[in-house]
């Protein structure tokens, strides 16, 4: 029977090559509620990790037709996944420190995405070159979820000891490595802020081991005592003692971004500093991909998308950066938003 499973399952991704060309697209399959016997064995695979064993199969698979998430629901509470401990951060047992050219740092060689290239110096080099050509020394450069503070430290050199960054990062774990990195290099320049960012003042859930970690508005008091919470501050808040206006912000929140900066008003309209922006169409909550574009017009600054392979800034609309989102076919595309007068004075 599993046997006649995977061919079935074979012939099914083999039809629906989802990439370029002819082939369905997965946008183009109509959700269906009801569970079917694949997405029970997939059920398997990725809630469990492994394949359904033939004495349990028929009992499971009988379940096909019921509804997906009452299936979903069976898989996630039983205790094997527990077991697993997919929803918790990962232990930090293979944090090293290492020189990257450019400073110490210390992260996860085992993290591909942010902890490997952040030790080679080769993480975003396309965002690093833009940062470092921003800034000047004695600016003051906002790094908002800064996670291990890659950026943070890339900042901290460019503004030098006369400058100021500040780093904000709700994730303990995260906060940890970012000040082991800003002693490692003896930088007085950083301050870490260990919180997140939002509209007003709120507790908020952390989802720090999902991915690089995200954050959420509480929407469901019910499940809160499952949850952790950690303190959400508007940025209004965190930069009211600034002594000198803020010249860039980094922003990658996870979708967040617009809930995030709806809390930096004062700051956006009296410095108008330049914003870096993670820009994901799917992950945006409390907006929609175009509200959020638009709204940057709406305060007065042009939007130019960051090409990884380095070419120039140029200011374009919504429209094409939805464009350029869609026609790279990736989780992200990176965003420069500069206010009109300062391109202008440029």
């Amino acid at each position: 029977m599993l046997q006649k499973l995977r061919s079935i399952l074979s012939r099914r991704h083999v039809a629906l090559k989802f990439g370029d060309g002819d082939s369905i697209h997965p946008t183009d399959i109509v959700h269906d509620t009801q569970a079917s016997i694949e997405d029970i064995f997939y059920c398997f695979r990725l809630i469990l990790g492994r394949s359904p064993h033939s004495e349990e199969w028929a009992g499971h698979s009988a379940r096909a037709g019921e509804n997906l998430g009452d299936i979903v629901r069976t898989y996630i509470n039983s205790r094997e996944f527990g077991d697993r401990k997919m929803l918790e951060a990962r232990e930090n047992q293979t944090i090293v420190k290492r020189h990257n050219g450019r400073f110490h740092i210390w992260a996860d060689p085992q993290d591909t995405v942010i902890g490997s290239p952040s030790l080679t110096g080769s993480y975003e080099p396309h965002v690093t070159n833009l940062i470092e050509n921003t800034l000047n020394d004695g600016d003051l450069f906002v790094d908002v979820g800064a996670n291990i503070g890659y950026f943070s430290l890339v900042g901290a050199l460019a503004v030098g000891p006369t400058g100021r960054v500040v780093s904000v990062e709700p994730n303990a774990e995260n906060a940890k490595l970012l000040l082991l990195s800003k002693a490692a290099n003896e930088l007085d320049n950083i301050e870490v802020a260990q919180v997140a960012v939002s509209k007003k003042i709120e507790p908020i859930i952390l989802h720090a081991g999902l991915g690089n970690g995200s954050t959420s508005r509480i929407s469901d008091y019910e499940h809160i005592h499952n949850a952790k919470l950690v303190p959400a501050i508007p940025l209004d808040y965190i930069l009211a003692q600034r002594t000198k206006p803020v010249r860039l912000i980094k922003i990658d929140v996870e979708g967040f971004e617009f809930v995030a900066l709806s809390g930096a008003q004062s700051v956006i309209n009296d410095d108008r500093p330049d914003i870096i922006f993670e820009f994901s169409a799917s992950d945006l909550v409390e907006t929609t991909p175009s509200a959020f574009l638009n709204w940057f017009a709406e305060l007065g600054y042009e939007l130019s998308p960051i090409h990884e392979t380095g070419e120039p800034l140029v200011p374009t609309t919504a429209e094409e950066i939805m464009a350029v989102f869609e026609a790279k076919k990736s989780s992200h595309i990176d965003v420069l938003a500069t206010h009109k007068d300062r391109s202008s004075a440029i």
